[in-house]
């Protein structure tokens, strides 16, 4: 995305936000894949960030199963929040799980239903009920078979997110396009983005919010 685009994004964020408007919220829930986006929103916010608050509700390692303890245990101090926007991203962890069949794709999907019941919880600020996005995953790149994961992730993961996404009314995101044969966006691991990449999924992000404050300002 071009520079001129990214300063259309903070104007409309901005002027979302002038003439005495309450702060928006953002909360970032997920994964590993999700820690470095709060930082990176704020850097790329910060022309407004009287205006804006960002919230970090996601730990590395955590599944769409484990994640739901996590959101159990940190709920209490989480529960005044009054968050505009939930971004999620989580099913990276989850490939090794279903794989190893320790449980199916059902059982996936119902966990992402249950996160995101959860989250409806929650009273907005600007919405009666904050504005649920999630987002697809991208692909593995230097990992022990990555063909048989990555063919998960295209042919189960991914679609099942995206039909969850539509069944539950929530809005999706493809972080999936964003890094697809991007190698040079990841590190060495081959699973998570470099600051190059953080900053292409921060992007994308950041543009899939803007069509949703454009709708509601």
């Amino acid at each position: 995305m071009k520079r001129a685009g990214i300063v259309l994004v903070l104007v409309i964020m901005a002027g979302c936000l002038q003439n005495g408007q309450s702060e928006l919220t953002i909360c970032c829930a997920g994964d590993s894949l999700m820690r470095p986006i709060p930082r990176r929103l704020g850097e790329m916010l910060k022309i407004s960030k009287r205006k804006i608050k960002i919230r970090d509700w996601s730990r590395g390692g955590l599944s769409s199963q484990s994640y739901q303890a996590f959101f159990k245990r940190h709920y209490q101090s989480w529960r005044n929040t009054r968050p505009d926007f939930i971004l999620i991203q989580l099913g990276t962890n989850d490939v090794r799980s279903l794989l190893q069949k320790e449980y199916g794709i059902d059982d996936f999907k119902a966990n992402l239903k249950t996160i995101i019941k959860n989250f409806r919880r929650f009273r907005g600020s600007k919405y009666k009920r904050p504005k649920i996005f999630m987002a697809s995953i991208p692909l593995f790149y230097v990992v022990s078979s990555p063909k048989e994961r990555n063919r998960l992730i295209e042919e189960r993961i991914n679609p099942t997110i995206e039909e969850t996404a539509r069944e539950e009314n929530v809005i999706f995101v493809d972080n999936y396009s964003v890094l697809y044969n991007r190698t040079h966006l990841y590190f060495p691991d081959g699973v998570h983005p470099n600051s190059r990449g953080v900053k292409a999924l921060a992007k994308n992000w950041l543009f899939r919010m803007r069509s949703e404050l454009r709708k509601s300002f």
